[in-house]
């Protein structure tokens, strides 16, 4: 699972779609999409923007990664490849008491660091 680190001290599963709103109009300027793709060996993070000035708010922007290991996660790992599950899905089946979508639930339930990214300088 990957995280967007909000300004706001949170932290969003990802993908996660940001919007900006006009001051003039009510409508949505451009909206930024952060993702991730993740195989053996492979974590990509990646992002999209509806227009290409939104890249230029993508840069510096920080995730966190979680990456477990151990046969319960190698086992929903094989189960999304051999269905139409997704990684997510069999996650939340192998363990149905994580709250995925939540960083601090899954970090409390495998003790994993709270605290937000260091802020940069």
């Amino acid at each position: 699972m990957c995280y967007y680190f909000e300004s706001n001290n949170t932290l969003t599963a990802m993908p996660y779609t940001y919007g900006e709103e006009s001051q003039d109009v009510d409508a949505v300027d451009y909206t930024l999409t952060f993702g991730y793709a993740i195989d053996v060996n492979l974590v990509q993070i990646f992002y999209e923007g509806s227009a290409p000035f939104a890249l230029d708010f993508a840069v510096d922007r920080d995730v966190r990664v979680v990456v477990l290991e151990g046969d319960p996660f190698s086992s929903a790992a094989a189960a999304a490849k051999s269905t139409s599950m997704t990684q997510l899905q069999a996650l939340e089946n192998a363990y149905p008491e994580v709250d995925w979508q939540n960083y601090y639930d899954v970090a409390e339930h495998f003790d994993l660091p709270m605290s937000p990214p260091s802020p940069r300088e």
